[in-house]
């Protein structure tokens, strides 16, 4: 086998997500190991004895990476997928040699490596040592030693033989010290579920302290910001484009703005635009985009705006683009509470996210009252305001002053931009007379420290992509091809339409809410299925899930055909 003629460019990836902890980590071993022999900077016993993996188990492996698919496709990494049967092979893996392999290693190496033969094994005592609900069978067996004597019931169904002497049963304690172990080790991970067994006093007292420090003062940029939404009093025209290309027209009474504020010098770093009922957690990683990327202003059609040149940080401090957070304080409306977001927040940004002790919120003074200042000083002297409560003089027929006068949200974000510039340079008392940006770039020149975002994510997308699951239909009887339905529209390619023993298989989706003409799907295992295709007019021009469901909207209404 030529190493030089082996190339890895065009291998289908593998969403390694979907695999569990004990398959991932022996996959990205296999992959990395794979990785170094093609690359060929250096010996394969180096490449073995690095991975702990013998030089024909990596040949075997190699092999299985090259294996053509039913579509006449290396495998790639997917072969590298734990106990992955592959249709050319057609064979079962057997497990061999672990008796005479299990003296080698120690109690503990011998318990995590049946757990890795056998996942179910791990599946029961994390869902036993972690079971939520009350009254269930599974509470049974919170303690230990009835986790444990679950466990070994179970080896006996998996046909572990004790009359065989097979590892746990051929063990002293079998395998209860180890079994302990791992509880313990379980719990101290995941100390979020764990404090629960102890009751509502230790989970409050857990939830509310040690993470940072509420009475210091913040004076580093990018150290703590502030994130609110903020319904504007107005009314709009809004104008929606079909994929036809013909203009609809509605009245809207509804706008969220949404803006993110450094605590050390009130810079307003971004802000995002919401015109549904309520804003969602693709509008705060918008936000989040906003103000973590160089700014970029919208185009003034407005005659007679005053517009700074320098109204946000990214262009007044070059040094300060990409700069991201340590801390977000957020209130604990559901968007902000997503798994969507916090694991965005984790991966892309690595920072904490504050919501305040359980019951009392964490109050946001800084982004309060900039919301404050904006209406007073803007939206409340529109004509089609609605005004801060119903009996606001100000308010008079706002709704048919929106469509009269053509406001539309493209001018709200352009007055929006203004009055922001000019709050981020305008003298504050608080500050000593000096602007937020001022304060902003004095510190930043005396050296004070900020992170940066990763090359990685400077392209955006990870802030626009969203993971979905979607259950594959189709009827031979009927004709109708395999197919996935999302929001209205069926997606489908090549290899799905021809195969209809994926059909009930469940889908994980990569989908990037800017542009809906395609998904990326993989299977169950990892594999990937490659992009699927929206199905009639959907899949030609490009349109954002919020334009989708917005025209789903109006049609379902009659407004629209």
């Amino acid at each position: 086998m030529n190493r030089d003629e082996i190339s890895n460019d065009n291998w289908p990836s593998v969403f390694d997500e979907n695999l569990d902890e004990e398959q991932k980590k022996v996959f990205l071993n296999r992959k990395n190991a794979i990785d170094a022999v093609i690359k060929g900077v250096e010996p394969v016993d180096k490449i073995c004895e690095r991975y702990n993996i013998v030089r024909s188990e990596i040949y075997r492996l190699l092999d299985r990476c090259l294996t053509l698919n039913e579509q006449g496709l290396p495998y790639g990494y997917a072969a590298l997928i734990p106990y992955k049967r592959l249709n050319m092979y057609q064979r079962t893996e057997q497990i061999n040699g672990f008796e005479e392999e299990k003296a080698k290693v120690t109690l503990t190496g011998a318990f995590e490596k049946l757990l890795m033969l056998y996942p179910q094994l791990d599946e029961l005592i994390k869902n036993l040592v972690f079971s939520k609900r009350k009254g269930d069978l599974e509470s049974i067996y919170k303690r230990p030693k009835d986790i444990h004597k679950k466990f070994l019931e179970e080896c006996k169904k998996l046909g572990i033989s004790p009359e065989k002497g097979e590892y746990p049963f051929n063990t002293k304690d079998m395998a209860r010290r180890s079994t302990y172990r791992y509880i313990k080790l379980l719990k101290e991970r995941n100390p979020k579920s764990s404090v629960k067994d102890f009751g509502e006093s230790s989970t409050t007292l857990f939830n509310t302290t040690g993470i940072g420090d509420k009475n210091s003062i913040i004076e580093r940029p990018f150290e703590r910001v502030e994130l609110d939404g903020h319904k504007l009093d107005v009314s709009l025209a809004i104008k929606y484009t079909t994929l036809e290309g013909d203009e609809v027209v509605k009245e809207l009474d509804r706008i969220w703005l949404l803006a993110i504020i450094d605590c050390a010098t009130t810079v307003i770093l971004g802000w995002h635009i919401c015109l549904e009922k309520e804003y969602s957690t693709l509008d705060i990683l918008t936000c989040y985009k906003n103000a973590l990327f160089p700014h970029q202003a919208p185009v003034f059609t407005i005659t007679g705006l005053i517009v700074p040149d320098s109204g946000f940080h990214s262009q007044k401090i070059p040094e300060a683009k990409f700069a991201i957070w340590d801390e977000i304080s957020m209130d604990n409306a559901k968007p902000n509470r997503s798994k969507l977001l916090k694991e965005k927040t984790k991966h892309i940004l690595n920072a904490r996210l504050n919501y305040g002790p359980v019951g009392t919120p964490t109050r946001r003074p800084l982004i309060e009252k900039f919301f404050h200042l904006l209406e007073e000083n803007g939206f409340y002297r529109l004509i089609s305001t609605t005004g801060s409560n119903p009996k606001d003089p100000r308010k008079n027929k706002p709704g048919e002053k929106a469509v009269k006068y053509e406001i539309t949200p493209d001018e709200i974000e352009q007055l929006v931009e203004v009055l922001i510039a000019q709050i981020n340079n305008t003298p504050k008392k608080s500050l000593n007379g000096l602007t937020p940006l001022q304060v902003m770039e004095q510190r930043i020149n005396r050296k004070m420290p900020f992170r940066t975002l990763d090359e990685e994510h400077r392209d955006g997308i990870e802030f626009t992509t969203i993971q979905e699951t979607r259950v594959v239909r189709g009827n031979m009887k009927s004709g109708r091809r395999p197919y996935i339905h999302f929001e209205g529209v069926d997606y489908r390619n090549e290899i799905l339409s021809e195969n209809y023993t994926l059909v009930n298989t469940k889908l994980t989706l990569k989908i990037n809410v800017e542009d809906l003409r395609v998904v990326f799907a993989y299977l169950p295992d990892g594999s990937e299925l490659g992009f699927l295709k929206a199905q009639g007019k959907w899949g030609i021009r490009q349109h954002t899930l919020k334009v989708r469901k917005t025209i789903n909207k109006l049609a379902n209404r009659g407004d629209i055909n």
